[in-house]
């Protein structure tokens, strides 16, 4: 038998009996000849054909699409191995298959109970250094250091704006970058007539769980130098001079702008700054196609200058399932998955970013000429605790904004039913 050719992350490959030699797949000598022969020797051959499968979760329609029709393909035409493909919508599906003993050996999704830690296969995955330390991070598990999954795509949220409603106003026109700043050029740029806003200098969501009295509150936190939680996610920390501050904040902006400042839209430019997420340039340009890429910008959320500048970004990313009984192909199909060519296709068919720098550069693909300032946000991300049982813990914040309670009161029951919720969930893990 001949020696095996030298095969790139370790790609296994079936000795074909009827060539004698190490193909990706097999054809008969005398296929040409006796086609009945040449079937069943590639019958022999792919009869043990290997198997993995993949499970996604949070990919739109056009996503599974491409993963069903380009990649999966594409993957198993160069290594000669079979993906199994599934998209589930929650959570349970991928409890209850692991407690079933049929879980995935990929899956987008999971915890450290449930995926391999991955920084033994990233040794020697030179494209690891594509993806920027600050992403990692957050894919990175906080009690242990292990990193549980490779980041596929992320969502990066800075603080859009719109340059030209703060040269009318008299201010630079770049987002402010200490709070006392921010409150003073908010206000310049607000205008009401009546109770309807004519211009919002800043337009979001406080009094919802999503919005500045949950999610993105913790965005805000971090930039004020605090934290929902300590490093290991076990102990609250809401309780903190930097929540007081941040609340307080927040309070003083919810005064000048309420909720979502109606009768205005930044796709109106009558919004200064609002939610930067990926979703605002595309939907900004199509609704004025006359404004040139760059009539708006993003920038970081920053609270003053001994703190650094701080971006929000969900990441999703691609995990080994720790009952993979096939963890090496497992890998492989992930680093196929993150190459800068299959990036570049996936960054086609999704409203989200994807991570590589080398693809995030790319001037002709139209997705990265539109997000070219938010990948410049990439350094800047950052991860904020886990904020359980937000739904009961938001209405204190919102209570806070519209001035029906206390800072101090908010806090303390804030704290007091999150360190609980801590407790519940580590208890169960």
């Amino acid at each position: 038998m001949p020696a095996k050719p030298p095969l790139p992350f370790g790609q296994p490959r079936r000795y074909c009996a009827a060539r004698r030699s190490w193909p990706t797949g097999c054809v008969s000598r005398g296929a040409l000849l006796v086609p009945a022969v040449w079937i069943l020797a590639a019958g022999s051959c792919w009869a043990s054909q290997p198997t993995i499968t993949f499970w996604s979760k949070w990919y739109g329609s056009a996503a599974q699409d491409w993963v069903k029709n380009v990649a999966i393909p594409a993957f198993e035409r160069q290594y000669g191995v079979k993906v199994e493909y599934r998209h589930v919508q929650e959570e349970d599906a991928f409890i209850a298959a692991v407690a079933g003993g049929v879980a995935p050996d990929i899956y987008i999704g999971g915890s450290e109970e449930t995926l391999l830690d991955l920084r033994p296969f990233l040794r020697n995955w030179p494209d690891q250094r594509q993806i920027p330390p600050a992403l990692w991070r957050a894919a990175t598990d906080p009690r242990t250091g292990a990193i549980i999954r490779v980041p596929q795509e992320v969502e990066i949220r800075g603080i859009a704006y719109n340059p030209r409603l703060f040269s009318e106003a008299g201010l630079e026109p770049y987002v402010p970058q200490d709070w006392d700043s921010f409150l003073s050029a908010v206000r310049k740029l607000t205008r009401k007539q009546g109770e309807r806003y004519v211009q919002s200098g800043f337009r979001w969501s406080f009094l919802t769980e999503t919005g500045l009295a949950g999610t993105d509150l913790g965005w805000f936190l971090v930039a004020a130098g605090g934290d929902f939680t300590t490093p290991d996610e076990r102990t609250s920390t809401i309780d903190s001079a930097a929540m007081r501050r941040t609340l307080t904040f927040l309070a003083d902006l919810f005064e000048i702008v309420g909720e979502n400042s109606p009768g205005t839209g930044f796709n109106n430019n009558n919004v200064a700054m609002t939610r930067g997420q990926p979703s605002v340039p595309r939907s900004y340009y199509a609704a004025n196609p006359d404004a040139k890429l760059g009539t708006i910008g993003v920038a970081p959320l920053r609270s003053g200058p001994q703190l650094p500048p701080t971006a929000l970004a969900p990441v999703n990313g691609l995990g080994i399932v720790k009952t993979s009984k096939n963890p090496q192909l497992a890998w492989q199909f992930i680093t196929f998955l993150l190459s800068a060519d299959m990036q570049a296709q996936f960054a086609l068919y999704k409203e989200r970013q994807i991570v590589r720098r080398d693809v995030a550069v790319r001037t002709d693909l139209e997705p990265m000429r539109i997000w070219r300032d938010w990948y410049a946000l990439m350094d800047y991300v950052i991860r904020p605790g886990r904020l359980e049982k937000r739904s009961q813990i938001s209405p204190f914040f919102a209570a806070v904004y519209k001035k029906e309670m206390s800072v101090e009161v908010a806090i303390a029951n804030a704290a007091r039913i999150h360190q609980a919720a801590l407790t519940e969930y580590w208890t169960k893990q």
